[in-house]
């Protein structure tokens, strides 16, 4: 269905709206209040409009945030509105089916038939004075019809001005106000899992050394020199070294024998040069001395795999960065209907645990975390949300401008989670205004005027998007000689 939205001045009353209401072009009129002004805050005023309304078939509907005039108009069951985006089909105040009959006249009662007509008592005009009379009178009626007769509707399509501010809101669980909105703190616990590949490098010790060492008798009896004898350098720190089977030294003073042996560790520290070996763990030390003859050697060291501090910190984040989108589906979930959710204000308040399978330095080809993390964040009142841009728009605005309604509109937010106290959002928005009409002067510039030759003033004295000018009937070619006769209003198209 067709909708003319009619703006209204800050010096409407009942009877020019009601005047405005007579130029309608659409079955639905929406009439939007001013920013500023306190209009049509009597019962009588709206009482009028919706007689009037109905008396043309429309159905009427209000934009305003007048509280006394909401609670006017819900009495009188008259739609009201929040913004132009949101206009339900079901609230809108339906015409009258039929206008109410008119009330029967009663007849006149005529006079007597015998009763003296008093036109009997004066003298009749000739007739050409009567037809002159006549005549006058006709001419005066039609020269008072062809001036107040006519009429002309002029709907403007002011052009827009986009702008562009930014404003902060706190967010508060228990009242909205100035600059507050009413707001839901949202929580909820997630798990989860991952494991990556270690990526330190740590060298450990791999072969053993090795080589041959010899026994000599200090005494005049043989010796038996056991497998495993352990035997080391008193001159270093370097691993002990084990014979590797058991031999008997021959007896007699300086008789010699040969074994082989290993040191006891991994490592190029096994490493020993000619002689190193001197000493004899345990007993045997008394009966014998040892020594190796020849160095020592294929001690070596090996690189592996370990997990590094690193891949601890990187399996960590990787999992907080997966969990944020399961937190995010999950509290938008939570969010009450008609809340808008807040993904910016999402923040990591508790870890509840956090279990690594491998620690830092210890051999391992990967490393594994177990995590469950507590996440918060905020929820506002789409409405009231909206209600605050409007009142936002208006206080950035400018004095001469006035607000297209329902343009204000969120850009972009940002969350600033508070140390102490309440958080709040800072708020970039977008909104677009216009030069407000004046009709009256408007009126006055084209009275009289062509259509051609009033648009073109029209368009040199008003910023403009596009402007229609209607004209009845439908014949004459020029506005009308009297102000009052011409309609001027808005109509918003698409922006």
């Amino acid at each position: 269905m067709k909708l003319q939205i009619i703006q209204l001045d800050p010096h409407d009353d009942a009877v020019s709206v009601g005047d405005k209401l007579k130029w309608a072009k659409a079955d639905r009129v929406l009439l939007v209040w001013p920013r500023r002004g306190r209009l049509l805050r009597r019962r009588f005023d709206l009482v009028l409009l919706r007689r009037k309304a109905r008396a043309r078939g429309l159905q009427l509907g209000l934009l305003t945030h007048d509280p006394q005039v909401r609670d006017l108009a819900a009495d009188l069951q008259l739609a009201v509105f929040d913004n132009s985006d949101n206009l339900p089909e079901g609230v809108w105040s339906q015409p009258d089916p039929q206008p109410a009959p008119w009330p029967a006249r009663r007849p006149v009662p005529l006079a007597p038939p015998d009763t003296p007509s008093r036109r009997s008592s004066k003298r009749l005009l000739p007739p050409w004075a009567r037809w002159s009379l006549f005549a006058l009178g006709l001419l005066s009626v039609l020269s008072i019809a062809f001036v107040l007769a006519p009429s002309a509707t002029i709907l403007i399509t002011p052009a827009r001005q986009l702008h562009e501010g930014q404003t902060s809101f706190v967010l508060d669980p228990l009242e909205s106000g100035e600059r507050r909105l009413a707001a839901v703190q949202l929580a909820v616990e997630v798990e989860h899992s991952g494991r990556i590949g270690a990526s330190g490098q740590q060298s450990f010790p791999g072969q053993t050394a090795g080589g041959q060492v010899t026994f000599t008798n200090l005494g005049d009896d043989p010796v038996l020199i056991p497998e495993a004898t352990s035997l080391r350098s008193s001159q270093s720190t370097s691993p002990r070294f084990l014979t590797t089977a058991p031999v008997t030294v021959p007896a007699g003073q300086g008789s010699q024998v040969q074994v082989d042996a290993v040191a006891a560790d991994g490592g190029p520290a096994g490493n020993l040069p000619a002689g190193a070996i001197d000493a004899i763990d345990g007993p045997l030390g008394l009966a014998t001395s040892v020594t190796n003859l020849s160095a020592l050697a294929g001690g070596t060291n090996q690189l592996e795999t370990v997990v590094a501090e690193a891949d601890l910190t990187v399996l960590r984040r990787r999992l907080l960065a997966e969990m944020l989108p399961l937190a995010l589906d999950r509290l938008a979930d939570q969010a009450p209907q008609g809340m808008l959710f807040l993904e910016q204000s999402v923040v990591q308040t508790e870890l509840n645990e956090l279990a690594y399978d491998r620690q830092a330095g210890e051999r391992a080809a990967s490393v594994g975390l177990e995590l469950a993390v507590t996440f918060q964040a905020w929820a506002v009142d789409r409405e009231e949300l909206a209600a605050a841009l409007d009142q936002a728009a208006a206080r950035l605005s400018t004095s001469d401008q006035s607000i297209v309604p329902g343009s204000a509109a969120l850009n972009s937010l940002a969350f600033e989670p508070a140390e102490t106290g309440l958080p709040s959002i800072v708020v970039s928005l977008l909104w677009e205004s216009y030069q407000p009409l004046e009709p009256n002067r408007l009126s006055a510039l084209v009275v009289g005027q062509p259509a051609q030759a009033a648009r073109l003033r029209l368009e040199s004295a008003y910023p403009a998007q596009e402007i229609d000018i209607a004209i009845w009937p439908e014949w004459l070619e020029r506005l009308p000689w009297v102000t009052a006769r011409i309609e001027v209003g808005t109509v918003w198209g698409p922006g």
